[in-house]
């Protein structure tokens, strides 16, 4: 149904809606050994960041695979650990498909401290983490991660979400 209405919506005609219907499993049918190049590849260079975040967000969002997504997102952080596009889009396939909220604002913060724009995966990470009613936990993760920072600044934003996040937990 779901792929009815977006041939609808895209195509504005329902005679169209046949045609798409087909190319979205032509799609799917190119697309099924995408995983497998892509671990192919970053077995070649396990430094190079773009299958890591082109095909992580292709397998999720375009293939419907948030499971190979995660396993090659993961890879990518083995080999790319400071890349903070690869904890962000963890991240959001955590949010999206996995619902864990908890490991969700877990990759953001993550994501947050190599950012160069720290502030939208922290405010994300603090939405979150309020959402989730946790803020015990929220409190550990933040701490953790502000005991391991060198970055003054960085640590400065935490200093305030960890105060914000105390003041509501009373």
């Amino acid at each position: 149904e779901d792929t009815y209405f977006m041939g609808l919506k895209l195509t504005g005609d329902s005679t169209n809606t046949a045609e798409y219907i087909e190319w979205e499993k032509d799609v799917l049918f190119r697309n099924r050994y995408l995983y497998d190049l892509l671990n192919m590849a970053t077995d070649l260079d396990p430094y190079f960041q773009l299958p890591y975040t082109f095909g992580g967000l292709f397998l999720s969002i375009k293939l419907n695979r948030p499971d190979l997504s995660i396993k090659l997102l993961e890879k990518g952080r083995e080999f790319l650990p400071d890349s903070w596009r690869i904890a962000y889009f963890l991240g959001f396939n955590h949010f999206l498909y996995l619902n864990d909220n908890l490991k969700t604002a877990q990759y953001f913060l993550e994501s947050a401290q190599y950012s160069p724009q720290p502030s939208k995966a922290l405010a994300l990470a603090e939405m979150i983490l309020n959402d989730s009613g946790r803020k015990d936990v929220a409190v550990g993760f933040i701490s953790e991660l502000k005991d391991k920072s060198d970055n003054s600044g960085f640590k400065a934003q935490l200093d305030r979400l960890l105060e914000k996040l105390k003041e509501e937990q009373g």
